[in-house]
């Protein structure tokens, strides 16, 4: 009795993530050189413009721009588009097209997940750059006061929710190409509802802390008053330090699903490919 054996010949060139890492790279920042990308930049800016522009318009405004600023640009403008960018970035490398051309290297679905949220995290905090310096140099130029002191810890609740919603965005995007759909449902359980309840619980919502974290810091005389009144919604340290804390954790867990999710899809293509 005899039997074939097939033998497959050793890879030429052995896997190495740096370089996968820095294929991956490239080619989410080569979306960044197209002329379509910096039009639509230019029009958000343009329109944020206007929109920061109305909101200093007079001294009454100006007084309590930076609250407005973190009531509407931090907790609404930067985490819904980000999570829409994110999963849009996604869906487009699952397409049949490129999911053939990505996975033509020896790269793990997982570390593609990965190296993949790192690329396009990149891309979104150099984009929204643009926009935090455009808020910051419109209240400095109209007066406004507090604003060049608040500057890093506005910086740093940006940053920190597009490290969330990023992550979000890829949990999603991977799930369904509705993923409109799953941000409307997330928005209103968790952002709406579990986030507005003077619990522990509020702490599952990435843009109630950071909300809290930045007034704590723009009326520190508001949040030790609502900490001495015993409101939950100031509990517990709404320190900067534990707000990253948590942020970090919520991506890290984000990304875990997202790659789980990831490694168990059929993936379409001409070809048949193994995770």
């Amino acid at each position: 009795m005899s039997s074939t054996r097939t033998t497959f010949p050793a890879p030429r060139v052995a896997p190495d993530p740096r370089h996968a890492f820095a294929g991956v790279f490239r080619l989410t920042f080569a979306r960044l050189r197209a002329p379509g990308h910096w039009l639509a930049l230019g029009g958000s800016l343009l329109l944020l413009g206007f929109i920061f522009a109305g909101f200093l318009s007079s001294d009454a405004r100006r007084a309590h721009f930076l609250d407005w600023a973190v009531a509407i640009y931090f907790t609404v403008l930067v985490p819904i588009t980000t999570f829409i960018l994110a999963a849009g970035a996604v869906r487009d490398d699952l397409r049949a097209g490129m999911v053939e051309y990505v996975f033509t290297r020896p790269i793990g679905r997982s570390a593609f997940v990965l190296f993949k949220y790192l690329a396009q995290l990149a891309a979104l905090q150099l984009d929204f750059l643009f926009a935090f310096g455009l808020l910051v140099a419109l209240a400095v130029y109209r007066g406004t006061p507090g604003t060049v002191a608040a500057i890093p810890i506005l910086l740093l609740g940006q940053v920190l929710l597009i490290v969330a919603f990023a992550a979000f965005g890829f949990l999603a995007g991977i799930l369904t190409s509705r993923y409109i759909v799953v941000g409307i449902v997330y928005g209103v359980i968790v952002e709406l509802s579990v986030g507005q309840i003077p619990t522990q619980l509020s702490q599952l919502s990435m843009t109630h802390e950071v909300r809290q974290m930045l007034l704590a810091h723009l009326n520190p005389g508001l949040a030790q008053a609502a900490t001495a009144a015993g409101d939950l919604h100031w509990m517990p340290d709404q320190s900067p330090f534990t707000v990253t804390a948590l942020t970090l954790g919520y991506a890290a867990i984000m990304l875990a699903l997202a790659a789980g999710a990831f490694a168990l899809q059929e993936l379409a293509g001409t070809g048949t490919r193994e995770s």
